[in-house]
């Protein structure tokens, strides 16, 4: 693979990451250890751009932001990964880079490995194509895992099925089960009618006895039911993680990873493995990376909008938040978006609940969980790679 050719030089103090951990509504119990679990991935991408003469710094360190992610069982990406309607382990996963538009991709991977951040490197750097998915994907990482490019995963259930998502997907089945008996209707029925749950009422709550009495004869008879009643039993999860970077060679990456959905069809794929969708990046532009409802992010290409918009003049925090309010006008879709610009400018916007991100730029870690970077927890960064609140 050549090296990448210097772009516009960017100082080595206005290199800049920033990452996300998914957009959605996190309860209070887990806030903490997404903020620590954000943190911590900005630190390990931040370090390969601290590396004056590395030309793939800016690939190195969303790459290594996302492996830390995908290692960390609070996010659903790698460990961690939720479940399909099978109880099974698929996920998905893109990266880019901005000097040459290269792009790699895998889709429907099984847990056959840990990182499917890096066998989507191994797309993009040892073969010919862009996007390799299912039986075809585990392949090609067992071949990755072979050459020590990746970890292979000897037992799925107990090295990367956490506790937490197999007991979130019992707790879907037995939802799904019991919306047929509440509504007198389809699941699949009562979940289109909110497509903020992206066909998945996951992390929810049950209705209360009156509740159910109040309001079963008007589900039953219609078979449908409206957003308003759907709404307090669906606690929004799309827990996919990212991270944009660029280095003092003014190369731009992103990078996406996810697991999907709780007790999603077997074979779904979300946006993160879309170019233009859950990532993009282009040195002439900067880069973005996507989280939220995927298949709303699919339909208007969320990624490749925010770029649409920096062309246009925006700045990074007004193309974010304008790409996802034109994402809930057009679509009825929710969720967040992390992006730099070719000269280094960062911008996050979501309209989830929360969304955990940091950054690290100009000598300063921010992070956030409740708010953008306009009001956000900043702490001065130091080269020992430590940080205080």
């Amino acid at each position: 693979m050549p090296p990448l050719r210097p772009g516009a030089p960017v100082p080595l103090e206005r290199v800049a990451i920033i990452v996300h951990g998914g957009a959605w509504s996190i309860p209070n119990d887990r806030t903490d250890a997404s903020l620590v679990g954000v943190r911590r991935a900005a630190l390990a991408g931040h370090a390969f751009l601290l590396q004056p003469d590395n030309h793939h710094a800016a690939l190195d360190a969303v790459e290594a932001a996302v492996r830390t992610m995908e290692d960390d069982p609070v996010f659903d990406a790698g460990r961690g990964s939720v479940l399909n309607e099978d109880g099974q382990i698929e996920m998905d996963a893109g990266i880019m880079e901005g000097r040459f538009l290269r792009y790699g991709a895998v889709a429907g991977l099984s847990g056959c490995v840990r990182n499917p951040i890096s066998v989507a490197r191994a797309v993009m750097e040892r073969t010919e194509h862009c996007l390799l998915v299912g039986a075809g994907a585990d392949r090609f990482a067992l071949h990755c895992a072979a050459e020590g490019l990746v970890e292979a995963v000897q037992n799925e259930r107990a090295e990367l099925m956490t506790p937490e998502a197999l007991a979130e997907w019992k707790r879907h089945r037995h939802f799904r089960s019991a919306v047929r008996g509440w509504f007198g209707g389809s699941f699949s029925t009562v979940a289109s009618r909110h497509p903020s749950t992206n066909g998945s009422l996951s992390r929810s709550k049950a209705p209360t006895s009156r509740e159910k009495a109040d309001s079963g004869s008007r589900f039953r008879s219609t078979g449908t039911v409206e957003q308003s009643q759907v709404e307090p039993y669906a606690n929004l999860g799309h827990d996919t993680v990212g991270a944009v970077a660029i280095d003092n060679f003014g190369n731009v990456a992103a990078a996406t990873s996810t697991g999907g959905i709780t007790s999603k069809m077997v074979g779904r794929v979300g946006d993160a493995p879309l170019i233009g969708c859950g990532c993009y990046g282009d040195n002439a532009i900067g880069a973005v990376s996507a989280t939220g409802h995927g298949e709303s992010i699919m339909r208007i290409m969320l990624a490749a909008r925010v770029c649409s918009l920096l062309q246009a003049g925006l700045s990074a925090q007004e193309a974010a938040r304008e790409a996802l309010r034109h994402m809930d006008a057009r679509v009825g879709g929710r969720g967040g978006v992390i992006v730099v610009t070719k000269s280094g400018d960062l911008g996050v916007s979501f309209t989830t609940d929360r969304m955990a991100w940091a950054s690290i730029s100009d000598g300063v870690m921010r992070s956030g969980i409740d708010e953008d970077m306009s009001d956000c927890l900043e702490s001065r960064f130091r080269n020992d790679s430590s940080f205080s609140r």
